[in-house]
Order: structure tokens, then sequence, then C-alpha cells
């Protein structure tokens, strides 16, 4: 990973990154890519994060997707077709 491009307009970078996502020419993966972070670490704290606002009985701070595990396990099978393609072609 690389330190990351940093912030220009963070509301604007925000908003964009949504909707290249919700429109999917990006990925979760992609995002955090660009601000030099790895998204799987990235989705741990917040899952940590959640777990202990339910705990504390607070609301929780991070509201993804409904279906996370979904998400994850979708990159994880791209991520595994990607290396598949990758050692055929080698």
């Amino acid at each position: 990973m690389f330190a990351g491009r940093g912030w220009i307009d963070p509301v604007k970078e925000a908003n964009a990154a949504k909707i290249r996502m919700d429109i999917g020419i990006s990925s979760l993966e992609d995002e955090a890519a660009e601000q030099g972070r790895d998204w799987r670490e990235e989705m741990e704290q917040q899952a940590r994060e959640n777990a202990y606002a339910d705990e504390l009985g607070i609301p929780r701070p991070h509201q993804g997707p409904a279906d996370v595990a979904a998400v994850v396990a979708n990159q994880d099978a791209q991520d595994a077709a990607d290396r598949a393609a990758e050692e055929k072609a080698a």
C-alpha cells in the first residue's frame, strides 16, 4: 500500500466515490486503495466499532449495505477469479 493521495475537497470526493460504487464503475477495494488503505481492514474496523456500539446500546457509527457479507463474498470470488485468470495466462 502507498500513502494515498489525500483529499482536496473531502465532501465532493466522498460523494463521487459513493456514486462510482453505486453505479458499478468502482469498488470499495478501489476507493480504499486510492487513500492508501486496505478495504478488508476498513470493514473489519467498522464491524468492531458497530459491535461495540451495539454492546453499549448506542447508535451504530457505520451503516453500510444491508448485506455486507454478500459484498465481501462477491469481492473474494472476483479476487479468486482474477488470480485464476492470471495463473492461466502465465
